[in-house]
């Protein structure tokens, strides 16, 4: 029932403004001082309405027109609504609210209608009261009390005009006595001529002062007429003012209503929005945990988010691998530069997979080779095992592939493995793009392993054999030179021979 109430209100508030709409039109075909009053009224409607943009439009309208009219009363009075427009905003500004004061100022100064002086300095000591403004609201409340005093001297003067009236009357009426008096005295002692004369004389006269008194009767009528004619336009004008405001209060409360309800449905769709939202930022940010984890550690991600850098840290025992295409130059000289990317993807990506599966961490990839680690970011005393057993399904994958790519009459690549085991460094570097990498000898030997090796064998070195002898069957290949290491041993990984566990 309220909903429908609300929706009757607004549509009466729909026609009131649409005939609004049509009275402004029609202001366009007025001039002079007939489309000032028609925009004094219409900005008088408007703020009735609560359209108060449409108040303030009026007003200012008004002010130009009158000021072209040269109507400094017009003015003052377009000034005056344009401020109470601007004062009943709810979202009232700062720099709105200097804006009103000061057109208050102006039409207090262009008016010299006592009741619009104080209907403006009533408005400045309301703002003053509630800015704080006790300096200027002081001053305001004495110009009231001045000018309260000045309109009831005014009233007190004709109040004074009216007894000073009255005593003339009885003045008047005390001389006609004493001259009837005398009249009388006059008549008994004069000849019937002389009473016939002066008896048509008098009588000329008292009807001459008859006419005169009934015409000073009739003033004094005319001006206690007016005196209540005033008193009733002010208690009509009082009225007036008290049925606008009950109807302001009424639209206000009304008004009030309906934002409750908007603000409310607001508010439940602004709630959906934010759970949109952050569902859309929950998403985003495990996109943004998932690429981060997609090259650092989890332990290191985590350090990273937490802290904002990542320590180095230092690995006794890890085990590197590198793996390498043999003849690549010469495989990508023969295929599109599109198909040679999606090959070595589809390559790195199946290396991903083996690494994952046991728990090594990819380092990068550099052109065609491919580095991983086992033992870090966490210490792991069975790395050197899990790194040969990623290595030997590596090449068992490649294996597959190659022969896959024959059957289909495509080139295909070969590659080396290459791991060593030893103490080597771990950390983050970059700023805006991170890389996790690994440092020291140990990497270096790796490398040689890898470069030392044969195409589709497993090249480990003597640490590494040593770690994982009793778990695999290696071929020694013998000490063999590496530049600026001197004389390696090195093995090939043939097959585990003994199952985990």
């Amino acid at each position: 029932m309220i909903l429908i109430a609300l929706l009757g209100m607004v549509g009466r508030m729909d026609a009131q403004t649409e005939i609004l709409g049509q009275r402004e039109e029609k202001l366009k075909e007025l001039s002079g001082k007939a489309r000032v009053q028609e925009a004094l009224n219409l900005s008088r409607e408007y703020y009735v309405a609560r359209d108060l943009e449409k108040s303030a439009e009026m007003a200012g309208l008004a002010y130009t027109e009158a000021a072209i009219e040269n109507d400094s009363e017009a003015m003052a009075q377009a000034l005056s609504l344009e401020s109470k427009a601007l004062l009943a905003d709810l979202d009232l500004r700062p720099a709105q609210r200097l804006k009103a004061i000061k057109k208050l100022q102006e039409s207090t100064s262009l008016t010299s209608r006592i009741a619009l002086k104080l209907e403006n300095l009533k408005l400045l000591r309301q703002v003053y009261a509630q800015i704080g403004k006790n300096k200027e609201l002081r001053e305001v409340e004495r110009e009231i009390a001045r000018l309260t005093a000045e309109q009831n001297k005014g009233l007190e003067q004709e109040l004074a005009v009216a007894s000073q009236e009255k005593e003339k009357m009885t003045e008047v009426q005390a001389s006609l006595a004493k001259t009837l008096d005398q009249i009388e005295g006059a008549i008994q002692s004069m000849t019937e001529s002389q009473a016939k004369s002066e008896l048509l004389l008098a009588q000329q006269k008292s009807i001459l002062d008859s006419m005169a008194f009934l015409s000073m009767i009739d003033s004094l009528k005319l001006s206690q007429q007016d005196m209540l004619l005033s008193e009733q336009e002010a208690i009509l004008r009082e009225r007036e003012a008290q049925l606008g405001m009950q109807k302001a209060q009424r639209n206000f409360f009304v008004s009030l209503t309906a934002l409750v309800l908007v603000l409310a449905g607001g508010l439940t769709i602004r709630y959906f929005s934010m759970q949109r939202y952050n569902r859309v930022i929950a998403a985003e940010k495990q996109r943004s945990d998932d690429l981060l984890l997609n090259i650092l550690p989890q332990k290191v991600a985590d350090e990273l988010k937490l802290n904002g850098k990542a320590q180095a840290q230092f690995f006794e025992n890890a085990s590197v691998l590198f793996v390498d295409f043999e003849g690549f130059s010469q495989f990508a000289a023969n295929l599109p530069p599109r198909e040679l990317v999606e090959t070595l993807d589809f390559c790195f990506q199946r290396f991903d997979q083996i690494s994952a599966k046991y728990g090594l961490e990819k380092i990068k990839t550099i052109g065609d080779a491919y580095m991983a680690a086992g033992g870090l970011p966490s210490p792991d005393p069975a790395n050197p095992q899990k790194v040969v057993d990623a290595a030997l399904e590596i090449k068992e994958f490649l294996d597959e592939w190659k022969e896959e790519r024959e059957a289909e009459g495509k080139p295909y690549l070969r590659a080396r493995i290459g791991i060593h085991t030893g103490p080597l460094v771990a950390g983050v570097v970059g700023k805006k793009k991170f890389a996790y990498d690994i440092w020291g000898d140990t990497v270096n030997v790796a490398s040689r392993m890898e470069s030392s090796g044969v195409s589709g064998k497993v090249n480990v070195s003597a640490s590494t054999y040593d770690e994982i002898k009793d778990e695999f069957e290696c071929e020694h290949r013998g000490k063999i030179p590496i530049k600026n290491l001197g004389e390696l041993d090195m093995y090939f990984v043939e097959k585990k021979v003994k199952s985990e566990g």
